[in-house]
């Protein structure tokens, strides 16, 4: 094992994060690992920060939960989001017009010809996502007429599963069939395929359904396997 760089040189790194994926946190590691950087304790357990830390940088992802404390962070800062930020800091993102596109043609290869996305408005990334994925089926030619949005109901709704299956089942019922589904992320699909088995639609032969960051123990546990995009 090579010895660590002496502390004068070496950087410690916050981690400003309100989610947690494995392999992001693996990216980050590894980089700090192989540049003799020090990943610091807070924000793994909870959202505490010693008051005057000497911190070198954080790596953050601004939005709701952490805004405020983002934005008051008197250090160099890189960002994961794609929320509008009041700073200039630099950032770096999944490559959402390329989802997008893989997604419409993931269906075109299989010979779909009516399309929908699951729309959750609260996810910034999906409205990026639903507009590269609607853009990319009308450049092949798709009408307007086969382009359909579902919409995730609102918080009241989804915190009640009954309410939530009708008011999406409800939804699926105006649609055509057989439906290619494009959902912004796996929890959505996965959220769509219950639904769909609860309501008695065949998935994948009546609606076939596509997620996004490809997390094994969510696509592998679902009630249908579900297929995903790989983004990281």
């Amino acid at each position: 094992m090579k010895p660590r760089a002496a502390a004068a040189e070496s950087k410690t790194i916050l981690v400003a994060f309100d989610w947690f994926d494995h392999r992001v946190y693996r990216g980050i590691g590894k980089y700090c690992i192989q540049h003799h950087w020090h990943l610091a304790p807070y924000f793994f357990s909870d959202r505490h920060l010693p008051e005057s830390w000497p911190g070198d940088g954080a790596i953050t992802c601004f939005g709701d939960v952490l805004g405020d404390f983002i934005l008051g962070l008197d250090m160099p800062k890189v960002d994961v989001s794609v929320r509008p930020m009041p700073q200039d800091v630099p950032r770096v993102t999944v490559d959402n017009e390329a989802i997008g596109r893989v997604a419409a043609d993931h269906f075109l290869r299989r010979g779909f010809r009516q399309f929908a996305f699951f729309s959750w408005r609260k996810v910034v990334v999906n409205q990026l996502r639903k507009e590269s994925f609607f853009g990319s089926l009308r450049g092949a030619g798709i009408g307007a007429e086969a382009l359909h949005v579902i919409e995730q109901p609102d918080d009241d709704i989804v915190r009640d599963w009954p309410r939530q299956i009708e008011a999406v089942h409800r939804q699926l019922l105006a649609l055509p069939r057989p439906l290619a589904v494009f959902t912004g992320q796996d929890s959505l699909g996965v959220t769509l395929i219950e639904i769909c088995k609860q309501t008695g639609i065949s998935v994948p032969e009546e609606i076939a359904i596509l997620g996004v960051d490809n997390l094994g123990f969510q696509c592998e546990c679902a009630p249908v396997p579900l297929s995903s995009i790989d983004c990281r």
